[in-house]
């Protein structure tokens, strides 16, 4: 993954959801944290599962918890 932000462009975001027995990921290229947290958020709300937000050294940059249902 390149990093993009000494630069001032957009950075790369790992973006992991954990559920029973899965992992899922995706890579964003996004303009900055704030952005990648919300869309983070979005999708802990829709799919219920932890979503965990790193950079592109891996540092955990948030950690949203999945929405339980009843």
């Amino acid at each position: 993954m390149t990093d993009k932000s000494d630069t001032g462009k957009s950075n790369n975001i790992v973006i992991t959801g954990a559920g029973v027995g899965t992992l899922s990921m995706m890579v964003a290229d996004l303009a900055d944290e704030a952005e990648a947290l919300q869309l983070a958020k979005r999708i802990a709300e829709q799919t219920g599962r932890t979503v965990s937000v790193r950079d592109s050294r891996g540092v955990v940059l948030g950690k949203i918890p999945g929405s339980r249902r009843h």
